[in-house]
């Protein structure tokens, strides 16, 4: 659907006018009677703005803070956002004009900015999204998220939404994707609050689960020198499009970001929708991200002026080297801005020829000034770390599975409480059996030892483990040809930004050679890290990892965490989705079922018949997988009424008689080598598989029960 013509209600502005908040501001109507004893005060609230020349979020931000007695301004929020340092775009759009200023893309370092300022953001517990676009279901969904709401005005809280306002209502248009304050909910259950109109009424009909968050006044948790160091991190990661910055559907940043625009302005029409209903105005379209990128860019360039004088001095050319290219940036879109220019928008939009020449000599240029902003900030922030840092506290690992067992030390390092055999099962690492069909291969026969070793499997719940616990965690992946092209270029390329940064905030993280390496500290030499391997179970001077690795997983900001219930119930469908293959492996990889029937199908392969050692590494990691998997269950059916934990208790026995047939496993060598041997245990197997089934029909009644006796689907 087009929402190209209610656009056009905003003005251009110049670059200049960009870098700050509107001088004069437009106090915003008192909203209705306050239940709460403790709810804000929000008759002093002041939000106005051009959207499409300031980042709603920054303003929206800047506002709540006001209102709870912390200051912060504009540029300094803007930047603290990271919201300044490059374009971001949601590619679902069909009007271009929208692209750069989804409120939804912008709240990526909110954890920075609460930080710096002295607040404390809450993810509001808020319904998933809805599924359909039926009236019907969005109104049970307003009926659901009410009373969510109203409980974090009752606590004192300011609700801070990326967006969610009706777009056509009694003041007119209301960009649904702006950022702005929920004031109030009404007894019907309608939101109202804050957008940068400068009402306090406008009719918010959907805030969304991620998407909003209650803030409280707290101490700055950061820093000036903390918040600079992270500022720049957040700036390195959204212009190269790395970690919560990472190419989705719905959100391009940075390079991605200049190659989505490179490639619409290189084509007719550039916004089909307008083309369509006002061909003589579509050039607007176009100037709304000039407009939008230019100001980032100035003010950007202004802040890390500004702020060059706080770091080591051989920072500081770097930043300056940055600022530099942020100027070029606004110079490049000056003239599609400029009236009189010759080069504005409206010369050259519906012009095939003219659209192509903007894009070679204007939007690949800036293209090529962000990415040597980025590498100027990296080259900031390196010679702003020491050369070398140790963590002297943090302990061993000592579990079976040093993915988990190394996850549980950082995470418990860094004061989110998690256990070894909850991380298993949140993560699904207790209930997977990975394998994948004909492959890797070693002398004809396939290496199924390598299977459970593979690091696809580890990774595909880390966004829900992390939201499950309260910490962000994310996965930092290498690039093998580079990697075995120059291992110790690769880790400078790709890692040693992160290793630094991460032990800076003092925060241990993982690096993945084969099994997990704790890192506690890096120094000079080659390989650099230092701690000690997850499976070790006794703390001991730190050892320098054997060859540098391929891959990091690193810890983020804390966030408000799952209802533990509800994550139960999210695990346990997950779970039930890797039994059945169905949980998003990569191509040719199994994770259930169809890995117990290739697992046979190698043992019934006499022909190749590969290294014993191998059999025994698949008996060992589902061993290691199903122990966990009991307790974890077991655990879970104490919080669960009687007709859901009956069931849960039902499959961690099922689970244990897995274990128990594992130990009948003969895998010596010699009976590996002999059809009679391998058919024993091929046929092990198959038994164990029944056991491993029931234990999960187990889980799938435990969810039916859960979901009042309703279909159970196995796809989380």
């Amino acid at each position: 659907m087009c929402r190209t013509r209610t656009a056009h209600v905003f003005a251009a502005v110049s670059v200049l006018a960009c870098t700050c908040v509107c001088a004069s501001r437009a106090r915003l109507d008192t909203p209705t009677t306050r239940q709460g004893a403790d709810r804000v005060d929000y008759s002093a609230l002041e939000l106005t703005g051009n959207g499409h020349t300031q980042d709603s979020f920054s303003l929206a931000l800047q506002a709540a803070a006001r209102v709870l007695g912390r200051e912060g301004d504009y540029p300094a929020i803007y930047c603290l956002s990271s919201n300044a340092f490059s374009p971001a775009i949601f590619p679902p759009e069909d009007c271009v004009a929208w692209w750069h200023v989804e409120g939804s893309l912008a709240h990526m370092a909110l954890g920075t900015a609460c930080g710096a300022i002295g607040l404390k953001a809450r993810e509001l517990p808020l319904p998933s999204r809805p599924a359909d676009h039926e009236k019907e279901t969005w109104a049970r969904y307003r009926a659901d998220a009410a009373p969510v709401v109203r409980d974090a005005l009752d606590r004192g809280e300011v609700v801070l939404t990326s967006g969610g306002w009706r777009a056509v209502q009694e003041h007119g248009f209301v960009p649904w994707c702006y950022a702005g304050i929920i004031t109030e909910v009404m007894p019907d259950g309608e939101m109202v609050g804050a957008c940068l109109n400068g009402r306090t009424d406008n009719v918010c009909d959907y805030p969304m689960r991620g998407e909003a968050w209650g803030l409280s006044a707290c101490e700055p948790s950061l820093s000036r020198e903390q918040t600079d160091l992270r500022m720049l991190h957040n700036a390195v990661l959204r212009i190269r499009g790395e970690g919560p910055y990472a190419r989705t559907e719905y959100a391009a940043y940075g390079l991605d970001a200049m190659d989505v625009w490179i490639a619409k302005m290189e084509q007719l029409p550039f916004c089909g929708p307008c083309f369509e209903s006002a061909p003589d105005r579509v050039w607007t379209c176009a100037l709304d991200n000039s407009n939008t990128t230019a100001a980032g860019a100035a003010t950007a360039a202004h802040y890390l002026r500004e702020r060059a004088a706080s770091l080591p001095e051989a920072a500081r050319p770097h930043l300056e080297q940055a600022a530099d290219c942020y100027e070029r940036i606004a110079e490049l879109l000056r003239p599609s801005m400029t009236e009189g220019s010759g080069q504005h928008c409206r010369a050259f939009i519906g012009n095939l020829e003219g659209q192509q020449a903007h894009a070679a000599d204007v939007l690949r240029p800036v293209r090529q000034e962000l990415a040597a902003a980025a590498d100027a900030m990296e080259a900031a922030l390196l010679a702003s770390y020491p050369k070398s840092a140790l963590l002297h506290d943090v302990p061993a690992g000592g579990h079976c599975n040093s993915y988990a067992g190394g996850l549980a030390v950082i995470l418990n390092h860094a004061g989110t409480q998690a256990d070894y055999d909850t991380i298993m099962g949140d993560s699904g690492q207790a209930f997977i059996l990975q394998s994948e069909r004909g492959r890797p291969v070693i002398e004809g026969a396939v290496d199924v030892g390598w299977w459970p070793m593979a690091s696809w499997g580890l990774s595909m719940r880390l966004d829900f483990l992390g939201h499950a616990l309260g910490r962000r965690i994310r996965k930092v992946n290498g690039t093998i040809d580079a990697y075995y092209a120059d291992a110790a270029g690769h880790y400078r390329d790709r890692f040693e930004l992160e290793v630094k940064s991460s032990i800076a905030e003092g925060r241990p993280l993982l690096a993945e050679h084969d099994t997990f390496f704790i890192v506690a500290g890096y120094d000079a030499q080659e390989p650099p890290l230092l701690g000690d391997w997850a499976l070790r179970d006794a703390r001991r001077e730190p050892v320098r990892i054997h060859e540098h690795p391929w891959g990091l997983v690193v810890l983020g900001d804390e966030i408000t965490p799952l209802d533990r219930r509800q994550a139960d119930i999210e695990a346990l469908r997950h779970a039930l989705a890797l039994a059945r293959d169905r949980a998003g492996a990569p191509p040719r990889c199994f994770t259930g079922r169809k890995s117990y029937r290739l697992w046979t199908e190698a043992l019934r392969d006499t022909e190749h018949l590969g290294q014993a050692r191998w059999q025994s590494n698949m008996c060992l990691h589902l061993g290691i997988n199903r122990r966990a998997a009991s307790a974890y269950v077991r655990k879970m059916a104490t919080r669960h009424p009687e007709e859901i934990a009956t069931h849960l208790n039902a499959a961690a026995a099922l689970f244990e008689q897995v274990l128990e047939q594992l130990s009948t496993a003969d895998i010596s060598t010699e009976t590996m080598g002999t059809q009679e041997g391998r058919e024993r245990l091929a046929k092990l197997v198959e038994r164990i598989a029944v056991a491993d089934r029931r234990g999960f029909a187990e889980i799938e009644t435990a969810l039916a029960a859960a979901d009042g006796g309703g279909p159970v689907s196995a796809q989380p």
